[in-house]
């Protein structure tokens, strides 16, 4: 056996991993480690691997798929309409899933002070 270690029953919390951590295993090898585990969710599936999810009885704890990456988020100005566009059309997809989270990105500051990072992450993430 693979694992030696099951998730005790009488947990009061949920417990995940990172899609990401396991880059060599397909996602249809991780949902079935995570069942096995006793685990209740992966992070970080986008909506082309939902349907995996499922398969198994699994949540995406974290979604993702409207971010345009790590480094460029809502604290840069010139993305907030794009980033707008792309979470205005996933969070109702994350809904219809059943899934309740999406993972936001800020971005990297690139020497920008955080009191200008946060101002503009304040700004771009209202209209949301």
């Amino acid at each position: 056996m693979l694992w030696q270690t099951k998730r005790p029953s009488n947990l009061s919390y949920k417990t995940s991993f990172a899609r990401w951590c396991l880059s060599g295993w397909s996602l249809d090898q991780l949902c079935g480690a995570a069942v096995e585990l006793g685990l209740d969710a992966i992070d970080l599936v986008g909506p082309e691997d939902w349907h995996v999810l499922k398969k198994h009885g699994l949540d995406s704890s974290m979604c993702n798929g409207a971010e345009l990456n790590l480094v460029d988020g809502f604290i840069h100005p010139e993305y907030h309409s794009a980033l707008h566009a792309r979470y205005s059309e996933m969070i109702p997809r994350v809904a219809k899933a059943g899934y309740k989270r999406l993972i936001c990105f800020a971005g990297n500051r690139r020497g920008m002070s955080e009191e200008v990072g946060m101002a503009n992450a304040l700004e771009g993430l209202r209209p949301m």
